[in-house]
């Protein structure tokens, strides 16, 4: 299934239009506690169209309060400085350029998981990093393909993926799949759908436990979307199909809501981050 085929699902069709309809206007109640990413805290009752300029924080490594504008400066220079190394074809430049997108996405455990599968690639890094994009291109990617130069994904690498990509393609973590896979079933019971469709399941990244990112903190007995853990092999294929779906979906909203993030240069950008902000704890959507 490519784009066009994915766009003229009913499901689909019946799905963004609601999200045009009810999302920028959306109510949403923000109570997320001090840490490091958000220093004292975020308490604002305000809508879905208002989170991005106003109410989006990750302080990653280097930036003073992790507000909108200076992350701005940050991931565009992230994306910049890994683009030009990737097309470049240098693979010291480009690991030192994700090594900059893991710093930014607060990796936990350098000697697990992408760090070391970046650093395993060598001389191919490059290389790998503009053939899985390729298959990811939001206007050529396919579902039947299974996305198979794909090696490995995960939190860290959906990051990676997104920023190299110059059309949007989302950071598909635990907080935006949560996001996502709520918004699918405020939807299905709203309009009356019977059964989670495949094409709006957004199976949750990295199989997070955390009770703010399920599904039964909002609903009674939600069908499930599903898990991608670390440790099964169909994962990366998943990741990747789940990452290109939400991008269409993302994509297909904005294009039928001309005036939501209309004040940003990169709008899809803008609704990932809102996602992001919402799945810190679904219940701000309560």
């Amino acid at each position: 299934m490519n784009r066009t085929e994915f766009l003229q699902q009913p499901e689909v069709i019946g799905f963004t239009d609601w999200l045009a309809a009810t999302l920028p206007l959306r109510q949403i109640q923000l109570n997320i506690r001090s840490s490091s990413y958000v220093p004292k805290g975020l308490m604002a009752t305000t809508r879905f169209a208002d989170l991005v300029p106003r109410h989006y924080r990750w302080r990653a490594t280097g930036l003073a309060t992790g507000d909108w504008a200076e992350s701005c400066i940050k991931t565009s220079a992230l994306s910049a400085k890994l683009r030009t190394a990737v097309q470049a074809n240098d693979a010291t430049a480009t690991l030192a350029a994700c090594s900059d997108v893991l710093d930014w996405g607060g990796e936990r455990n350098p000697k697990e998981g992408a760090r070391p599968f970046l650093v395993g690639l060598g001389t191919n890094i490059s290389h790998y990093i503009a053939q899985t994009h390729q298959e990811m291109a939001l206007g050529s990617a396919s579902l039947r393909t299974g996305f198979p130069t794909v090696r490995l994904m995960n939190s860290m690498l959906t990051k990676v993926h997104a920023f190299y990509s110059a059309e949007g393609l989302p950071i598909y973590d635990s907080r935006v799949s949560a996001a996502a896979a709520a918004l699918v079933e405020f939807w299905r019971r709203s309009s009356g759908t019977p059964h989670l469709p495949d094409t709006l399941s957004f199976p949750l990244a990295g199989g997070s436990q955390k009770p703010q990112h399920k599904l039964a903190c909002l609903f009674d007995q939600p069908p499930s979307p599903g898990t991608l853990l670390y440790t099964s092999q169909s994962t990366p294929q998943r990741w990747a199909g789940a990452k290109v779906r939400l991008a269409w979906v993302m994509a297909e909203t904005l294009r039928k809501t001309p005036s939501l993030f209309s004040g940003q240069p990169d709008r899809m950008r803008a609704m990932e981050a809102s996602l992001f902000m919402v799945g810190y704890d679904l219940n701000c959507l309560a």
